[in-house]
C-alpha cells in the first residue's frame, strides 16, 4: 500500500444494557471505496460510550496496520467526536484511559480528521455491532490482507479478555501498585515511601488515606474493565492528594 495512503474509517460501538454486553463495528475502506476490513468484535461488558471509544481504538489500530498516513473517521457518537475535537471535556473516569489511548494511536498518523454522521450514514458499522452481539462471537466479512491475526481485541498479545459480565467473575486479576516518586508535601504513612510495591487483588494495602484509596479503587476497576474488554491497558499514574507521592498502577499479566 502506498506510503501516502488515504483511508476512511467508519466505527460504531454499542452496549445492550449500558453497561451490558458490548460490541464494536469497524469498516475500513481505501481511497477508492473498497473495503479492507469489515468486522464486529465482542468487547465484554461496557457502557455505550466505552464501546464507542473501543471501536475507534480498534479501527485506528487497523488503519495504521494497513499503512494509513491520512485517515478520515466517521462516527455517529456526537459525544466522542466533540471530545476528540476538544469541544467537550472527558469527565467520566471510565473514558479517560480510552480517550488517551485513542489520542496516542492518532499521533501515529500524519493527518486525521473525524466527522459526526447520523446513524443511517453509519449503517454498516452498526450492523456489525449487532451481528457480533446476536451471534455471540466476532464477525469478520473482509479480512485485512497482510495484517497480523490479532485485530480482534481479545487476541492481542498479552490481553486476557473475558466475555460476558464482569459481575460473574471472581475479580482475581492482580494489579501492581508501585511508588515511583516520593512525597512533596506533608508526610503520609510508610505506604507512600518511594520503592514500595504492592499487589492488589481484593484488598487495598494498609495505610492509604481515604482520598488516595478512592483514586486507587477507581484505577483498579478501570484496569480490570479494560482487561475484560480485551484492551491491553497501559500503566496509570495516581498522585496522592495528601502528600503528592506518585503511584504507578498496572495489571499483573502473569498467568
Amino acid at each position: 500500500m502506498a506510503e501516502d495512503s488515504k483511508l476512511t474509517l467508519y466505527v460504531d460501538g454499542g452496549a445492550r444494557g449500558n453497561p451490558g454486553p458490548a460490541a464494536a463495528g469497524v469498516v475500513l475502506r481505501d481511497e477508492g471505496g473498497a473495503s479492507l476490513l469489515e468486522a464486529g468484535y465482542l468487547l465484554g461488558t461496557l457502557t455505550n460510550n466505552q464501546a464507542e471509544y473501543s471501536a475507534l481504538l480498534i479501527g485506528v489500530r487497523a488503519a495504521r496496520q494497513a499503512g494509513a498516513k491520512s485517515l478520515t473517521i466517521y462516527s455517529d457518537s456526537e459525544l466522542m467526536v466533540k471530545q476528540l475535537m476538544g469541544e467537550y471535556r472527558v469527565k467520566a473516569g471510565g473514558l479517560k484511559p480510552l480517550f488517551e489511548d485513542v489520542q496516542h494511536q492518532l499521533l501515529g498518523l500524519a493527518q486525521w480528521k473525524i466527522h459526526h454522521v447520523l446513524r443511517d450514514q453509519n449503517r454498516r458499522a452498526d450492523e456489525l455491532v449487532n451481528q457480533a452481539l446476536d451471534t455471540g462471537e466476532d464477525v469478520t466479512d473482509v479480512r485485512l490482507i497482510g495484517a497480523p491475526p490479532a485485530l480482534s481485541p481479545e487476541r492481542e498479545p498479552g490481553a486476557r479478555a473475558r466475555r460476558g459480565s464482569p459481575a460473574g467473575d471472581e475479580r482475581r486479576t492482580g494489579v501492581v501498585m508501585e511508588v515511583v516518586a516520593t512525597a512533596t508535601r506533608a508526610s503520609c504513612p510508610n505506604s507512600c515511601t518511594r520503592g514500595f510495591r504492592f499487589m492488589i487483588e481484593d484488598v487495598l494495602p494498609p495505610g492509604l488515606n481515604l482520598a488516595l484509596a478512592g483514586k486507587v479503587i477507581e484505577v483498579v476497576n478501570t484496569l480490570r474493565d479494560r482487561n475484560w474488554s480485551g484492551i491491553l491497558p497501559e500503566p496509570i499514574t495516581v498522585v496522592c492528594p495528601r502528600c503528592g507521592a506518585e503511584f504507578r498502577l498496572s495489571l499483573d499479566m502473569k498467568e
